[in-house]
């Protein structure tokens, strides 16, 4: 999609660090007899501390853990253990190289003190723990264990001890699953033979239906990622997945045993139908008030009559609602509205909403209030609502408030705004435009954007519509006004001015510098004023022609400004659980 120019600057700072969970899941043994310490540092300089500042031991690995032992020679010292792979150790070269990324890695996070022993990130004294408790390791990988001292801010005040070891293989487990769900609903039961990890979980059938059983595992393995944590289990359990799942739908209960990213067991598969799905009629009326009535604007509340009931209501024009009374019901009417929303939210989310899910994210129950800022001026409006189940199936029968009428602005707000547009070109802050309105006392909006976006509309009115629906989104989302934000970017104006828009602008691209009327209560009192441009390498600006207009362009769906944060829920059943939790282990660093 063309993108409207925005005045705002975006930094992004990213740290390259991921979870060994991306390794491959073989790695090269290493060769016997490596390992030690080195005893210089870079620059030549001797270390604080005397070689044999540490003895690490190393052992009894297994699938996913080994034995970790560090002894001190100065039990008073504070130290640090790291773990990396390997492919990553080689990659540095040297146990130094690799100390002084640790270092930095755990400054950038900014979660450790360095001075202040907590057996996790900092040691003291002698130590032998299951390195995987506390890290996530892989089955069949080679390792490469780092200890060294550390001091204030993380310097590093002794030789770096170092050494490698591999994991295993993961063995079959002989561990027998029995699954079963009791009839009419979503309770899960697993009888296991043993304590050994499985996993479970419900997927909906469509979602694996032809999907080979012998590679099911595998895939689930795959698609879950880190977030497959969350559904490990030991021994006998029950489990009522009931909130977790769609009503009325089909589902498998899904089971097998699990170690280190493999599975251990043959997996177990329960098809089961979710019960519920019929239609429940509500005995639930509606009633709405509508009060500090503006050019653009309105405040909104409705009030169900029985406050469990989900329902849905939207603002419309009187216009709009009588053709659908007249043709397809006002049924139809909150339907196709539904319609548009779900649609919006699957542009915005790059994944289709389905009604059903919609349904989901828009209903509300209890009183609802919402103070609208861009209804269009003079124009008569009524609230609509309507129950709605999670099928997005009508459960009420549609309520239609009494109309209220937006104010009539002192000047056409159709009309463009009276003014010469003198667009300068480029300057070391931004482009540079001239506005000199015919009325000097009246206040309006200066910008700037993409012709090729603006040819995407049906009118200057439509463009127009979605400009200030940007903004007072913007505005929302920083519990600002519409005119504060303007005002913050500087591009709320008044008399002849000279405006600066901070974007790039690239050469030869036609654009279009702009304004309309809009007074201090952040209505529109003009219509648009436009002036298309070229920028050439220079920075200087030339006048352009206005695009050519699309064979068909249609005018874009306005998704109510309610339901413009509406994102939709994960399709995991389960939610993931965070890696940085105090219950989680830490993922193995990769530099990279």
């Amino acid at each position: 999609m063309k993108k409207r120019l925005f005045a705002a600057a975006f930094v992004v700072a990213a740290l390259l660090t991921g979870a060994a969970c991306g390794d491959s899941h073989e790695e090269p043994e290493p060769p016997v007899g490596e390992g030690g310490t080195e005893q210089e540092r870079p620059d030549g300089e001797k270390p604080v501390e005397p070689a044999d500042a540490f003895v690490l031991t190393l052992s009894d690995a297994g699938p996913t853990t080994f034995r970790l032992t560090v002894e001190p020679r100065d039990p008073q010292t504070n130290y640090y253990v790291g773990i990396t792979t390997r492919a990553d150790f080689d990659r540095l070269q040297t146990a130094q190289a690799v100390a002084e990324a640790f270092v930095e890695i755990e400054r950038k996070h900014g979660q450790i003190d360095w001075t202040t022993p907590d057996d996790k990130l900092v040691f003291r004294g002698d130590k032998t723990f299951d390195a995987g408790a506390s890290w996530e390791l892989r089955p069949k990988s080679a390792y490469a264990v780092v200890v060294f001292g550390v001091g204030a801010e993380g310097a590093i005040t002794t030789g770096v001890f170092h050494d490698f070891i591999s994991t295993t293989e993961v063995p079959p487990s002989d561990n027998r699953l029995t699954v079963s769900v009791a009839p009419e609903s979503a309770l899960v039961t697993v009888t296991a033979a043993n304590d050994d990890p499985y996993f479970l979980d419900c997927v909906e059938a469509k979602r694996i239906e032809g999907y080979p059983t012998d590679r099911l595992a595998e895939f689930l393995i795959g698609s879950y990622g880190n977030a497959i944590s969350s559904c490990i289990e030991t021994g006998d359990v029950t489990r009522d997945f009931t909130r977790l799942l769609e009503e009325d739908t089909d589902y498998c209960a899904v089971a097998f045993g699990y170690l280190g990213g493999y599975p251990t067991t043959d997996i177990v598969v329960i098809p089961f139908h979710t019960p519920g799905g019929e239609l429940r009629p509500q005995d639930c009326t509606f009633t709405a008030t509508v009060s500090d009535i503006t050019l653009q604007g309105a405040n909104v509340a409705v009030e169900p009559s029985n406050p469990a009931t989900p329902y849905f209501w939207q603002v419309y024009n009187t216009t709009l609602i009588e053709s659908y009374r007249k043709g397809a019901g006002l049924a139809q009417l909150m339907t196709d509205g539904l319609a548009i929303i779900a649609e919006a939210l699957s542009e915005q989310a790059g994944v289709e909403i389905t009604l059903e899910k919609a349904a989901g994210m828009v209903t509300t129950t209890g009183r609802d209030a919402f103070i609208y800022t861009t209804l269009d001026p003079a124009t008569e409006y009524c609230v609509v609502a309507v129950g709605l189940d999670s099928k997005a199936r009508q459960t009420t029968g549609v309520y239609v408030s009494e109309p209220f009428r937006t104010l009539t602005p002192g000047g056409s707000a159709t009309d463009p705004m009276e003014c010469t547009i003198t667009v300068n070109g480029m300057t070391d802050e931004g482009l540079s435009v001239t506005v000199t309105p015919a009325d000097k006392q009246m206040t309006y909006v200066g910008m700037a954007g993409e012709a090729d976006y603006y040819a995407e509309f049906a009118s200057d009115a439509e463009y127009l519509t979605d400009d200030l629906l940007l903004w007072t989104e913007m505005a929302a989302g920083e519990q600002m006004s519409l005119v504060e934000m303007l005002s913050e970017f500087g591009l709320f104006l008044r008399g002849d001015q000279t405006y600066i828009f901070p974007e790039e602008f690239t050469p030869g691209k036609r654009y279009l510098a702009y304004t309309y009327g809009l007074n201090e209560q952040g209505e529109l009192t003009t219509g648009m004023q436009k002036s298309f441009f070229t920028i050439d390498e220079t920075g200087a600006a030339h006048p352009a022609e206005a695009p050519t207009a699309p064979s068909v362009r249609k005018p874009h769906a306005r998704l109510d400004p309610r339901f413009a944060a509406c994102r939709p829920a994960p399709d995991a059943v389960r939610s993931a659980v965070s890696l940085h939790s105090g219950a989680a282990k830490r993922a193995v660093v990769r530099f990279e």
